[in-house]
Protein backbone atom coordinates (compact mmCIF):
# COMPACT_ATOMS: atom_id res chain seq x y z
CA UNK A 1 0.00 0.00 0.00
CA UNK A 2 1.79 3.08 -1.29
CA UNK A 3 1.12 6.58 0.06
CA UNK A 4 1.54 9.79 -1.90
CA UNK A 5 2.97 12.97 -0.37
CA UNK A 6 -0.46 14.30 0.56
CA UNK A 7 -1.32 11.07 2.38
CA UNK A 8 2.03 10.96 4.19
CA UNK A 9 1.53 14.54 5.35
CA UNK A 10 -1.99 13.76 6.54
CA UNK A 11 -0.73 10.74 8.49
CA UNK A 12 1.98 12.87 10.12
CA UNK A 13 -0.64 15.38 11.29
CA UNK A 14 -2.81 12.56 12.62
CA UNK A 15 0.10 10.91 14.46
CA UNK A 16 1.19 14.26 15.88
CA UNK A 17 -2.30 14.87 17.23
CA UNK A 18 -2.38 11.43 18.85
CA UNK A 19 0.97 12.08 20.54
CA UNK A 20 0.09 15.56 21.81
CA UNK A 21 -3.37 14.69 23.15
CA UNK A 22 -2.12 13.15 26.46
CA UNK A 23 0.03 16.25 27.00
CA UNK A 24 -3.02 18.49 26.60
CA UNK A 25 -4.88 16.24 29.05
CA UNK A 26 -2.20 16.76 31.73
CA UNK A 27 -2.42 20.54 31.25
CA UNK A 28 -6.20 20.89 30.99
CA UNK A 29 -7.04 18.12 33.47
CA UNK A 30 -9.95 16.78 31.42
CA UNK A 31 -9.66 13.15 30.29
CA UNK A 32 -11.63 14.04 27.16
CA UNK A 33 -8.41 15.40 25.64
CA UNK A 34 -6.57 12.11 26.18
CA UNK A 35 -9.55 10.24 24.73
CA UNK A 36 -9.37 12.40 21.61
CA UNK A 37 -6.27 10.38 20.66
CA UNK A 38 -8.50 7.27 20.47
CA UNK A 39 -11.07 9.19 18.44
CA UNK A 40 -8.33 10.17 16.01
CA UNK A 41 -7.24 6.54 15.62
CA UNK A 42 -10.84 5.60 14.79
CA UNK A 43 -10.92 8.43 12.23
CA UNK A 44 -7.87 7.03 10.44
CA UNK A 45 -9.31 3.51 10.04
CA UNK A 46 -11.60 4.34 7.04
CA UNK A 47 -8.61 5.84 5.21
CA UNK A 48 -6.53 2.71 5.83
CA UNK A 49 -9.37 0.44 4.70
CA UNK A 50 -10.07 2.33 1.47
CA UNK A 51 -6.36 2.33 0.56
CA UNK A 52 -6.33 -1.42 1.15
CA UNK A 53 -9.45 -1.86 -0.98
CA UNK A 54 -7.95 0.16 -3.81
CA UNK A 55 -4.90 -2.11 -3.78
CA UNK A 56 -6.81 -5.41 -4.04
CA UNK A 57 -9.75 -4.62 -6.34
CA UNK A 58 -10.77 -6.43 -8.56
CA UNK A 59 -8.52 -9.40 -7.65
CA UNK A 60 -10.01 -10.30 -4.25
CA UNK A 61 -13.73 -9.51 -4.33
CA UNK A 62 -14.56 -11.37 -1.12
CA UNK A 63 -11.97 -9.47 0.88
CA UNK A 64 -13.07 -6.23 -0.78
CA UNK A 65 -16.67 -6.76 0.39
CA UNK A 66 -15.49 -7.47 3.96
CA UNK A 67 -13.30 -4.36 3.98
CA UNK A 68 -16.11 -2.28 2.50
CA UNK A 69 -18.44 -3.38 5.31
CA UNK A 70 -15.80 -2.33 7.84
CA UNK A 71 -15.36 0.96 6.00
CA UNK A 72 -19.09 1.70 6.25
CA UNK A 73 -19.10 0.87 9.96
CA UNK A 74 -16.09 2.99 10.88
CA UNK A 75 -16.57 5.98 8.55
CA UNK A 76 -18.96 7.86 10.91
CA UNK A 77 -16.13 8.03 13.47
CA UNK A 78 -14.29 10.48 11.22
CA UNK A 79 -17.24 12.88 11.33
CA UNK A 80 -18.29 12.19 14.92
CA UNK A 81 -15.65 14.44 16.49
CA UNK A 82 -17.63 17.54 15.52
CA UNK A 83 -20.01 16.67 18.36
CA UNK A 84 -17.11 16.75 20.83
CA UNK A 85 -17.11 20.54 20.47
CA UNK A 86 -20.07 20.64 22.86
CA UNK A 87 -17.60 20.07 25.71
CA UNK A 88 -16.22 23.56 25.15
CA UNK A 89 -19.34 24.78 26.97
CA UNK A 90 -17.71 23.50 30.18
CA UNK A 91 -15.09 26.24 29.90
CA UNK A 92 -15.43 29.96 30.59
CA UNK A 93 -14.53 32.26 27.71
CA UNK A 94 -16.58 35.22 28.98
CA UNK A 95 -17.09 36.87 32.35
CA UNK A 96 -19.79 39.24 33.53
CA UNK A 97 -18.97 42.66 35.00
CA UNK A 98 -22.15 44.48 35.96
CA UNK A 99 -20.31 47.64 37.00
CA UNK A 100 -18.66 48.25 33.62
CA UNK A 101 -20.29 49.85 30.57
CA UNK A 102 -20.18 46.46 28.81
CA UNK A 103 -21.76 43.76 30.97
CA UNK A 104 -19.34 41.07 29.76
CA UNK A 105 -15.74 40.77 28.68
CA UNK A 106 -13.51 38.10 27.18
CA UNK A 107 -11.12 35.95 29.21
CA UNK A 108 -7.66 34.99 27.92
CA UNK A 109 -7.13 32.19 30.45
CA UNK A 110 -4.82 29.48 29.05
CA UNK A 111 -6.81 26.30 29.75
CA UNK A 112 -10.12 27.15 27.98
CA UNK A 113 -8.31 28.33 24.86
CA UNK A 114 -5.94 25.36 24.84
CA UNK A 115 -9.00 23.10 25.06
CA UNK A 116 -10.56 24.97 22.11
CA UNK A 117 -7.38 24.81 20.00
CA UNK A 118 -6.97 21.10 20.70
CA UNK A 119 -10.57 20.10 19.98
CA UNK A 120 -10.95 22.20 16.83
CA UNK A 121 -7.63 20.94 15.45
CA UNK A 122 -8.73 17.36 16.06
CA UNK A 123 -12.06 17.96 14.35
CA UNK A 124 -10.38 19.41 11.26
CA UNK A 125 -7.85 16.57 10.94
CA UNK A 126 -10.50 13.88 11.45
CA UNK A 127 -12.82 15.51 8.90
CA UNK A 128 -10.02 15.58 6.32
CA UNK A 129 -9.33 11.89 6.93
CA UNK A 130 -13.03 11.13 6.54
CA UNK A 131 -13.60 13.22 3.44
CA UNK A 132 -10.44 11.91 1.82
CA UNK A 133 -11.61 8.35 2.48
CA UNK A 134 -14.94 9.17 0.80
CA UNK A 135 -13.10 10.86 -2.07
CA UNK A 136 -10.97 7.75 -2.67
CA UNK A 137 -14.03 5.50 -2.46
CA UNK A 138 -15.77 7.72 -5.00
CA UNK A 139 -12.84 7.30 -7.37
CA UNK A 140 -13.09 3.52 -7.00
CA UNK A 141 -16.86 3.62 -7.57
CA UNK A 142 -16.53 5.84 -10.64
CA UNK A 143 -14.62 3.03 -12.37
CA UNK A 144 -17.65 0.76 -12.23
CA UNK A 145 -20.72 2.98 -11.69
CA UNK A 146 -22.31 6.02 -13.29
CA UNK A 147 -21.02 9.29 -11.78
CA UNK A 148 -24.54 10.58 -11.09
CA UNK A 149 -25.31 7.37 -9.24
CA UNK A 150 -22.11 7.73 -7.22
CA UNK A 151 -23.11 11.28 -6.31
CA UNK A 152 -26.47 10.03 -5.03
CA UNK A 153 -24.81 7.17 -3.12
CA UNK A 154 -22.44 9.67 -1.48
CA UNK A 155 -25.43 11.66 -0.24
CA UNK A 156 -26.98 8.45 1.16
CA UNK A 157 -23.64 7.65 2.79
CA UNK A 158 -23.57 11.00 4.59
CA UNK A 159 -27.17 10.50 5.70
CA UNK A 160 -26.38 7.07 7.15
CA UNK A 161 -23.24 8.46 8.80
CA UNK A 162 -25.30 11.24 10.38
CA UNK A 163 -27.81 8.71 11.70
CA UNK A 164 -24.92 6.63 13.09
CA UNK A 165 -23.45 9.73 14.75
CA UNK A 166 -26.80 10.42 16.42
CA UNK A 167 -26.93 6.83 17.64
CA UNK A 168 -23.37 7.04 18.94
CA UNK A 169 -23.79 10.39 20.68
CA UNK A 170 -27.21 9.94 22.25
CA UNK A 171 -27.50 6.14 22.63
CA UNK A 172 -23.78 5.56 23.24
CA UNK A 173 -23.36 2.70 20.76
CA UNK A 174 -20.01 2.15 19.03
CA UNK A 175 -19.04 0.84 15.59
CA UNK A 176 -18.29 -2.59 17.04
CA UNK A 177 -21.82 -2.85 18.48
CA UNK A 178 -23.21 -3.73 15.02
CA UNK A 179 -24.12 -7.22 16.28
CA UNK A 180 -26.77 -5.50 18.42
CA UNK A 181 -28.39 -4.21 15.24
CA UNK A 182 -31.99 -5.03 16.20
CA UNK A 183 -31.68 -3.34 19.58
CA UNK A 184 -30.04 -0.32 17.95
CA UNK A 185 -32.88 -0.02 15.41
CA UNK A 186 -35.49 -0.36 18.16
CA UNK A 187 -33.81 2.34 20.28
CA UNK A 188 -33.46 4.61 17.26
CA UNK A 189 -37.10 4.52 16.19
CA UNK A 190 -38.53 4.54 19.70
CA UNK A 191 -39.54 8.09 20.56
CA UNK A 192 -38.75 9.40 17.07
CA UNK A 193 -39.41 13.14 16.98
CA UNK A 194 -38.69 16.30 15.00
CA UNK A 195 -35.51 17.08 16.96
CA UNK A 196 -33.98 13.73 16.02
CA UNK A 197 -34.91 14.15 12.37
CA UNK A 198 -33.57 17.71 12.34
CA UNK A 199 -30.24 16.62 13.86
CA UNK A 200 -29.73 13.91 11.24
CA UNK A 201 -30.81 16.00 8.24
CA UNK A 202 -28.89 19.05 9.47
CA UNK A 203 -25.76 16.97 10.03
CA UNK A 204 -26.16 15.44 6.56
CA UNK A 205 -26.37 18.85 4.88
CA UNK A 206 -23.38 20.11 6.89
CA UNK A 207 -21.26 17.11 5.86
CA UNK A 208 -22.26 17.50 2.21
CA UNK A 209 -21.34 21.19 2.24
CA UNK A 210 -17.99 20.47 3.92
CA UNK A 211 -17.30 17.61 1.51
CA UNK A 212 -18.12 19.83 -1.46
CA UNK A 213 -15.59 22.40 -0.22
CA UNK A 214 -13.02 19.66 0.40
CA UNK A 215 -13.55 18.17 -3.05
CA UNK A 216 -13.23 21.51 -4.83
CA UNK A 217 -9.99 22.41 -3.06
CA UNK A 218 -8.57 18.91 -3.51
CA UNK A 219 -9.38 18.81 -7.22
CA UNK A 220 -7.83 22.26 -7.63
CA UNK A 221 -4.62 20.93 -6.06
CA UNK A 222 -4.62 17.95 -8.42
CA UNK A 223 -4.83 20.22 -11.48
CA UNK A 224 -1.70 22.17 -10.50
Amino acid sequence: MKLNRYEIGLCIFGAGYIVISPVVYFIVGDFLHAFMAWNMILSVIPFILVKWMDAIIPKKKGLFIALFAGWILFLPNAFYMITDLIYLSLHDFLAINEQAYASWYYLDTLIPWLALFHLVTGVIISLIFGFYAVFLMEKIGNRYLNKKLMFSLTGVLFFLSSAAIYIGRFFRYNSWDFLKVFRIIADFFEGMNFDRIFFILGYTVMLMVFYGLFKVTHLLQETK
